[in-house]
């Protein structure tokens, strides 16, 4: 069987070759996702497995060390910390166990949990907002992506009062979640859309009343007030041409797996004992050697 090159495909600004899909956007992220399984898949070569407790009735989760590191810059810096006491106990008591199941779920299939007895009308939001906490921006471009299409396909796209509450209540000022979310609602103003007098209409219509939603997340108001006059035309915020203003930025991770394994070893010492006849030739100090040195493309 021949080794698969997972740099086969330039994953930033080329057409859709294989034909199966309607944008760039979409190929780009089937690339993605490729890359990532490709990638993860050598990176749990024996790493060590370690266990984080979740929740406050601390759940555990099994997760190669590794493969945590190389998606999330906190468990990277966390590990780096810990590295002296091997026995401190690695603990994320505020999230929530039914999220982390979605990124775990993401870690190792590059997709989120394909069931929806765990999901509820704010997973997503929660997820991504869980992404952020964990430095994780792939996984925040991810979601954003999902966003983006569950916007474009959901009749009312999203605009229900809680869906959005919820946005502003697990995210920041200066969240692209909710940049995102601000422009879907003043692009398409939910009082034109929900039927006049429905209960939705009335939340929007009472938002800014005593008992109003705005009272509660105050920046929305000032985020949709910053907004006023924008003219969309004949454009929608989850269209291809805006796709960029709500990614994170995200080193690639063929480029990430570079930096931690030359943090460990430098390529210089990595070739020496690759010619040393004297030093055992582990699969993994194969394969990782095999990733340092090869053929750089533009994503990798």
């Amino acid at each position: 069987m021949s080794a698969r090159n997972e740099h086969q495909v330039e994953v930033n600004g080329f057409g859709c070759k294989c034909l199966k899909h309607e944008s760039n956007s979409e190929c780009e992220i089937a690339a993605k996702r490729d890359l990532h399984l490709s990638i993860s898949a050598r990176v749990i070569v024996g790493s060590a497995i370690i266990h984080v407790f979740v929740g406050k009735d601390n759940q555990v989760f099994a997760c190669h060390e590794d493969l945590l590191a190389l998606h999330s810059g906190y468990f990277k810096e966390r590990f780096a910390r810990v590295e002296a006491d091997t026995d401190e106990k690695i603990a994320l008591p505020e999230a929530a166990p039914q999220i982390f199941a979605e990124f775990y779920a993401w870690l190792y299939t590059g997709n989120w949990m394909a069931t929806s007895i765990l999901c509820t009308q704010t997973t997503g939001q929660e997820a991504y907002a869980l992404a952020t906490f964990l430095e994780a921006p792939a996984l925040q471009n991810y979601y954003m992506d999902q966003n983006r299409k569950d916007y474009k396909e959901d009749k009312f796209n999203w605009l229900y009062a809680n869906s959005v509450e919820s946005v502003y209540k697990v995210t920041k000022k200066g969240s692209l979640h909710r940049k995102f979310t601000s422009h879907v609602v003043g692009c398409k103003d939910p009082l034109r859309v929900f039927p006049e007098g429905s209960k939705e209409w009335k939340a929007w219509k009472n938002c800014k009343g005593p008992k109003g939603f705005f009272k509660r997340c105050p920046d929305l108001e000032e985020d949709l007030t910053a907004l006023n006059g924008k003219d969309w035309g004949d454009t929608f915020p989850w269209d291809e041409c805006y796709r960029k203003d709500y990614m994170v930025e995200e080193i690639p991770l063929g480029l990430t797996w570079d930096h931690q394994l030359l943090a460990k070893q430098s390529l210089q010492d990595r070739k020496k004992d690759a010619k040393n006849k004297a030093k055992p030739k582990d699969v993994r100090s194969k394969i990782e050697l095999a990733h340092l040195v090869r053929k750089k493309e533009p994503a990798a």
